[in-house]
C-alpha cells in the first residue's frame, strides 16, 4: 500500500512538473514575441553567449552539404531495403536545382510554385528551370517557355549546364511527338547538350559574375 502511494505521488509530481514546464514555455514564447515586437532592433543573447538568430543562420545548410547527407540516407535505405531504389527525384531535386541555378545565373526565383515559369532575369526574360540527377530532362507538352534552363546535379553538388536558351529550340527537337499522360516530354541529356553548343551567347541566360 505504501509503495502504491509512493508510486501515485511520484507520478503526480511528474505530471505537475510536465504541466509547469509546458506552461512556462508557453508564457516564455509569448513574452519573447512581445519583446521582439516592442524592440525590433534589440539583440537577445542566448545561454551560450551567442545572439539569438545567429545560431539559426549558422545552422543553414548548403545544397552540396544537404545532398551529401541525403545520399548517405539513401544508401542506408537501399542496404536495408534492396528491393527499392529510393532515388532522389521529383520536387526535392527540382527545388534544389532552382536554388543552385539562382546562385549561378543572373535571375531571380519567383515566389512559391508559379505556373509555367520559375524565374525572371534582370531583363525581364521568363525562365523555366528543369533539373535532373539522371540521364534525361522533361519539357512541357502544353506550352513553350520563353527560356528553358536545364541542369544536371552531380553527386558532389556541382552542376552541368544541359541547355540554356529559347524554349522554342527545344520544342523543335521534339518534332511531332504526341502529348503524354504526365503532360511532360522526356529528352535525353546527350541530345540537349549537343543542341546547347549551338545556342548564341545573346540567347543564353547569363551567369553571375564572380
Amino acid at each position: 500500500m505504501i509503495n502504491g502511494e509512493r508510486w501515485r505521488s511520484t507520478l503526480l509530481c511528474q505530471v505537475q512538473y510536465l504541466k509547469m514546464k509546458k506552461d512556462f514555455k508557453k508564457s516564455y514564447d509569448v513574452h519573447m514575441k512581445e519583446l521582439r515586437k516592442k524592440y525590433p532592433n534589440l539583440t537577445f543573447i542566448g545561454a551560450d553567449g551567442s545572439p539569438r538568430g545567429e545560431r539559426d543562420r549558422s545552422s543553414r545548410i548548403s545544397i552540396p552539404e544537404a545532398l551529401k547527407e541525403l545520399q548517405t540516407i539513401v544508401a542506408a535505405l537501399q542496404r536495408s531495403y534492396p528491393e527499392k531504389r529510393f532515388t532522389l527525384d521529383g520536387r526535392l531535386v527540382g527545388d534544389m536545382g532552382e536554388i543552385l541555378v539562382a546562385e549561378h545565373y543572373d535571375l531571380e526565383l519567383l515566389p512559391g510554385i508559379a505556373k509555367h515559369y520559375d524565374a525572371t532575369t534582370s531583363h525581364g526574360r521568363r525562365v523555366q528551370i528543369k533539373t535532373t540527377m539522371k540521364g534525361s530532362l522533361t519539357f512541357p507538352c502544353d506550352h513553350t517557355p520563353d527560356y528553358y534552363l536545364g541542369i544536371k546535379i552531380n553527386e558532389d553538388g556541382s552542376i552541368i549546364e544541359v541547355f540554356n536558351g529559347p524554349g522554342a529550340i527545344v520544342e523543335k527537337l521534339l518534332g511531332n511527338r504526341k502529348p503524354t499522360k504526365t503532360n511532360l516530354y522526356s529528352i535525353s541529356i546527350s541530345t540537349l547538350l549537343r543542341k546547347n553548343e549551338c545556342i548564341r551567347e545573346p540567347d543564353r541566360i547569363p551567369r553571375r559574375s564572380k
